[in-house]
């Protein structure tokens, strides 16, 4: 059984969650830095957004590897079909063309 397009989909959850997430908190530390910024709440804007960034990164690096594994699963199968039909095709030359013990 292929889970891809499960593990696909709790993947979109999970991101947009966390999606959401990042969206509150940044919302949040704007309204504060509105009212009345400081040096540590700019320190806390400054790591959020290297958080988010990273996050990003990781995102990314996990769509290309989902990628990659799928182009390797797409190439296995058809490797194993041509390789079938090359046994086929060898059995009915066999058949044909080799006497019968």
């Amino acid at each position: 059984m292929d889970l891809t397009e499960s593990y696909k989909k709790i993947d979109a959850l999970k991101d947009l969650e966390c999606d959401n997430n990042i969206l509150v908190v940044g919302q949040t530390l704007n309204k504060w830095a509105s009212m009345k910024s400081t040096k540590e709440l700019q320190n806390v804007i400054s790591a959020f957004l290297d958080i988010q960034w990273y996050m990003i990164d990781l995102k990314r690096q996990r769509d290309l590897a989902l990628r990659g594994i799928l182009e390797y699963k797409k190439d296995k199968l058809e490797a194993q079909r041509d390789m079938q039909e090359a046994v086929d095709q060898l059995q009915r030359y066999e058949n044909k063309h080799l006497p019968r013990d």
